[in-house]
């Protein structure tokens, strides 16, 4: 069985244990103790001798019987087999004088008392002659308890669309008369029936509801179980260190409120996990201390001590079987399918069966392995059978069934509140809209603003882009007439220079190189400023990805840039057609480019 299954505290079942270890504490701390718990129990003999003399006294049957149920509970903290005795005995006076309400009452007071000495058949015996008693009489609140003691009583024994059938009529009860004390146990015992069932959605669905209304009760065991039972849906989905995070987590709340049988049920948890993960050491010790620690006193679950100890020594069994330890397997698998068996806890049987006969089998007793493996079989074929299968379908169709008939009654209920709300929701509707559409149109108006100042700005940059442009490319054209002309004039001074007088060729040859230096330097430093205020980082970028390129490549790209052609760039630079030409080869080399890849297109996005 997977899950922690929560139990109402009013039982008297759980309870803080002393079991702190006392070489911690002072003498001091110590002597506190003891006197603290004889005081209590001082006062706890002095009721009970008070109602016992009350007993005596009354002479009136009902009476009488109530002084002997008073009487019971009282017992049911430290005595059971007395608590028994003494509601058997308001009982014989009950059935006397025919007080049907108190006669429910005793029936699901001897229900909890079986429960909690392991006699899960004789719980549901009492439980359900408690059933009709108390719909008869209305005690509803005490009802949804029987309804969720019987879940538990089949949950024990694997019947899980028994235990399923009476969770619902809990929780449905819960919901149509508004008691809620049950509720968070309802949800999360139903989370354990879906584990059990393979459906971790709908697991974790319900553990999900569990665990907050838990926290708001501040209910710290059952936050600690709920957290543990989301560790097992964990498990199923493969997400181990989530799951050993959840049980880990699981055990130290259980730790820190002193609950030995929540601790149990956490190692337990732990040490099938570490079976899963191959950890077989890690696996024996912590199954080895949730043993321990069941078999301290008081350490079990109402009504699961034999089945939860039987299923801890199969899983030992199994560990030491994975081990090869066939001496110790074989008796820890025949110790847990004993309990089992004593349970009527087919599960359980049907897993100690499978693994004594594998057992067998691997140490040769085919005989043996034969009779177990009949045995596995027998019990896994009854688990799980079609009808379970269309029985959970119905009970889920039943329950959706009545929520919707509950809720059409809640909805007439409510019916005059809603028309009374009515009102008040068109006038704050109307407000809200008017305030809504007043809000869209000053955003729109502002969005509207915002878009203008945009486009304006800009429009403005586009409209300097392009004056600086034209700014540019009005300047090339002047540096090219002026080259043009100055071209013009040394050819003609060149010309002039061979019919000269021999005193002013030299003149004019210094005039010559002089006019050839000056405008190289002159037009490059111009061009220079003026095209990098247009394209500011187009150096810089053509630098970083092209650090080879020198000087005079990086001025070629510049005229590129500009979309300038080969002989525009020769009369620009004073420089041969031929020799640009051999120049746009080699920037074509270092730029690495195809000879299907455009040059110009290439430093455009530069």
């Amino acid at each position: 069985m997977s899950g922690f299954i929560t139990f109402d505290l009013t039982t008297g079942y759980y309870c803080l244990q002393l079991s702190m270890d006392l070489k911690k504490l002072s003498y001091h701390s110590i002597l506190f103790i003891l006197l603290l718990l004889s005081y209590l129990s001082a006062l706890a003999n002095d009721r009970i001798d008070s109602m016992k003399v009350a007993i005596e006294n009354e002479h009136d049957l009902n009476k009488k019987a109530q002084l002997y149920f008073d009487l019971s509970l009282e017992y049911k903290g430290f005595d059971l087999e007395k608590s028994k005795k003494t509601a058997r005995q308001a009982l014989l006076l009950v059935e006397k004088s025919e007080d049907d309400p108190i006669k429910g009452l005793l029936h699901a007071h001897l229900g909890d008392i079986a429960f909690l000495q392991d006699s899960l058949n004789k719980a549901g015996k009492e439980y359900d002659i408690a059933i009709p008693l108390l719909q008869q009489t209305g005690d509803y609140h005490r009802l949804i308890r029987v309804y969720m003691s019987l879940g538990n009583r089949f949950v024990e024994k694997g019947n899980f669309p028994e235990a399923m059938d009476y969770y619902l009529r809990g929780l449905s009860l819960s919901e149509e008369t508004g008691d809620s004390t049950y509720l968070p146990n309802l949800y999360n015992n139903l989370g354990v029936v879906y584990i059990n069932l393979s459906d971790h959605q709908k697991a974790l669905e319900y553990y999900t509801r569990a665990l907050p209304l838990f926290e708001k009760i501040h209910d710290t065991m059952n936050i600690a179980g709920a957290t543990t039972n989301i560790g097992s849906i964990y498990i199923q989905l493969n997400e181990y260190n989530i799951a050993r995070q959840y049980y880990q987590n699981g055990y130290e709340i259980f730790k820190s409120i002193n609950l030995i049988g929540g601790q149990a049920h956490a190692l337990f948890k732990l040490g099938l996990l570490d079976k899963i993960q191959h950890r077989y050491q890690d696996a024996l010790k912590n199954l080895f201390e949730s043993r321990q620690l069941q078999q301290s006193s008081g350490a079990n679950a109402p009504g699961s001590k034999s089945m939860f100890l039987a299923e801890t020594n199969i899983n030992i069994g199994i560990v030491y079987l994975l081990l090869d330890n066939y001496e110790e397997a074989e008796d820890y698998l025949q110790s847990g399918l004993l309990l089992a068996k004593e349970g009527g806890q087919a599960s359980l049987i049907s897993l100690a069966g499978e693994h004594l006969s594998k057992l067998y089998k691997t140490t040769g007793n085919y005989e043996k392995a034969l009779e177990y493996y009949t045995l596995y079989k027998v019990y896994s074929d009854s688990l799980f059978n079609e009808e379970n299968i269309k029985k959970l379908a119905r009970l889920e169709l039943q329950y959706q069934f009545d929520a919707k008939i509950r809720e059409a009654d809640m909805s007439r209920i409510e019916a005059e509140q809603r028309r009374k709300r009515l009102t008040f929701m068109y006038i704050g509707t109307t407000i809200g809209l008017f305030l809504i559409l007043v809000i869209v149109a000053l955003l729109l108006k502002l969005e509207k603003n915002k878009k203008k100042e945009v486009e304006l700005e800009r429009g403005m940059l586009v409209e300097k882009l392009d004056h600086t442009n034209k700014e540019l490319t009005t300047y090339v054209m002047y540096l090219l007439k002026k080259n043009e002309f100055i071209l013009t004039i040394i050819e003609k001074l060149k010309k002039a220079r061979l019919d000269a007088k021999p005193e002013n060729k030299k003149v004019m040859a210094e005039l010559i190189s002089e006019l050839q230096s000056n405008t190289d330097t002159i037009s490059w430093e111009e061009f220079e400023v003026r095209f990098q205020q247009v394209h500011t980082d187009f150096y810089s970028k053509l630098s970083k990805q092209f650090p080879d390129l020198s000087p005079n490549e990086i001025r070629l790209c510049a005229f590129f840039k500009l979309n300038m052609t080969s002989k525009e760039i020769a009369a620009l630079t004073y420089q041969s057609l031929n020799s640009i030409k051999v120049a746009r080869y080699r920037l074509r080399k270092k730029l690495e480019l195809d000879k299907n890849e455009n040059l110009v297109s290439v430093l455009a996005q530069f």
